[in-house]
């Protein structure tokens, strides 16, 4: 599912549905208020809305063509500028309404791209205190050389990232000397946007930065998530462009970083590790908690095998995560749907409150649980996962005595247990997408927190990553 509205209306083919869509990327939201709408209608409507909201922080009028602002908030707090981080994730969605779109929208959507990529390279070629693991730039793409934490690794790994899965669309697109021009050039040194970010990655991965929330420096095992995802990507796109020994050794890197993540898992404790080797920052955050670690599966991209949405370590810790938000919070003991999901339990930014982002984190998790466990369903499913989906979906009738007190758990495909648990898991996902319902402003904006005692949105307004995990987590529902 696709966003439902564009000003000019072109169709969307995808393996589901087919929908019109349109480019209005400043128009008021008409129509009725998303509470007033049956769940279905509000999906379709909050997509729309998630849709020109993103669209509208792109490009702003007093900045660079292909900026991002994480929103349009300039004080209390001011995040009126262009994170690495941020953009890279932002743009993600961007390539997917891309890759979907025909005619003048394509165009339109291709133009957003184009921008950001140039946009980026005058970032990578920008002075700056930490060279490309600096975190944030002034929207006209001024360098910001105040206190902060520097470097942030992650924002090159998923600037490669979109661009690469942009870079690959292109390709099928028969557009080979747009991708080979501005976006990966086989040389050294690297002088375009993607093959500068891959040589970064690939050589600075074992280094020590500030993690996703900015917070604490250290080895982050989101970071090697999103360094591990972009050089598995930027490999492929190096092997199809006949750069054959960079290939090589992205995936070496890759291949490295991957047996990294393994040294994150507590078995101890039954959860990921945020953290290793930290040598700075908020030294209250002691559990090792962190809602990173399900973001990671997510972003990743990862259907199935290490550290995806099924891997029984992920949904160990998402599983202790919840609980933890369960107790944190007053709000989540009103009975509303779900539970509203935090950064981490110990959290103490704005007084510490559920983000809109972490909860659609959840929804997209079970989504993608649900996808792969209908496609894919593993012959017996280990204590741990089994554990997971008896506290996600257990309580619900149709599988009551489905699941074992303790021990694995035999999944044969095509049973009524089967089924159950794939329908469970999706509308557990729907479950935490009527939370941010149950919270968002009444024309559907999303700021980004949540007040922990009364439920209303708080800190920055618009934040564009809110209304891009909502895209990411509805366009992962599992069809009818």
């Amino acid at each position: 599912m696709i966003a439902a509205k564009f000003v000019s209306s072109i169709l969307i083919k995808s393996t589901a549905v087919k929908l019109a869509v349109s480019l209005a990327l400043f128009a008021s939201v008409a129509g009725a208020k998303t509470g007033d709408l049956p769940f279905e209608d509000y999906l379709r409507k909050q997509e729309d809305v998630s849709v020109r909201k993103l669209l509208a922080n792109i490009s702003p009028r007093d900045g660079a063509a292909g900026a991002v602002i994480a929103s349009p908030s300039r004080q209390d707090p001011d995040y009126y500028f262009h994170w690495v981080r941020d953009a890279g994730l932002v743009m993600d969605p961007v390539v997917t309404m891309y890759s979907q779109a025909r005619g003048a929208d394509k165009q339109r959507l291709g133009k957003i791209l184009s921008d950001y990529a140039g946009f980026s390279r005058q970032l990578q070629q920008t002075p700056t205190l930490t060279g490309l693991g600096e975190p944030k730039f002034h929207v006209d793409g001024r360098a910001f050389n105040g206190p902060w934490g520097r470097p942030q690794n992650d924002g090159p790994a998923l600037r490669a990232l979109s661009l690469t899965r942009w870079a690959k669309q292109l390709l099928r697109e028969n557009q080979r000397p747009y991708v080979t021009s501005k976006l990966y050039k086989a040389e050294i040194p690297a002088k375009t946007v993607i093959k500068a970010d891959l040589e970064y990655v690939a050589h600075h991965w074992r280094e020590r930065g500030f993690d996703l929330w900015e917070e604490v420096s250290g080895r982050h095992f989101y970071t090697r998530a999103m360094q591990r995802a972009a050089l598995e990507e930027g490999s492929d796109l190096a092997r199809a462009l006949g750069d054959g020994a960079a290939a090589g050794f992205y995936l070496a890197q890759a291949r490295e970083i991957r047996r990294a993540m393994d040294d994150h898992w507590d078995a101890r404790r039954g959860r990921i590790v945020q953290t290793l080797d930290r040598d700075g920052g908020a030294e209250y955050k002691e559990s090792g908690l962190d809602v990173a670690t399900v973001l990671a599966a997510i972003h990743g991209g990862w259907e199935d095998g290490p550290f995806s949405a099924l891997d029984e370590r992920v949904l160990a810790t998402a599983g202790q995560l919840e609980a933890a938000f369960h107790r944190e919070y007053p709000i989540n003991r009103r009975g509303l749907p779900a539970t509203a999901i935090g950064r981490y339990p110990e959290d103490r930014y704005y007084g510490g409150n559920p983000w809109v982002l972490t909860i659609a984190a959840y929804a997209e998790l079970n989504y993608r649980l649900a996808t792969t466990l209908a496609k894919r369903p593993p012959a017996a499913l280990s204590p741990r996962q089994v554990d997971y989906l008896r506290s996600a979906i257990g309580s619900r009738p149709e599988l009551a005595g489905v699941f074992p007190k303790s021990g694995r758990m035999q999944l044969a495909r095509g049973s009524a247990a089967h089924g159950a648990i794939v329908k469970g898991l999706k509308e557990r996902g729907d479950e935490f997408l009527r939370r941010i319902r149950v919270h968002s402003h009444p024309d559907g904006s999303l700021d980004e927190q949540i007040r922990r005692d009364n439920g209303y949105m708080t800190s920055a307004r618009d934040l564009t990553w809110s209304y891009a995990s909502f895209l990411t987590a509805v366009w992962s529902r599992p069809s009818p």
